[in-house]
């Protein structure tokens, strides 16, 4: 339970961190 836990936590992560980076990598570019 607590290792299923961590994975899920990881892939929110992911989740959260991936469009955030493509955003900034957009408006650092653009300018």
């Amino acid at each position: 339970e607590e290792k299923a836990k961590q994975i899920a936590e990881e892939a929110s992560k992911k989740l959260l961190a991936n469009p955030v980076m493509e955003y900034y990598e957009i408006e650092t570019h653009s300018h």
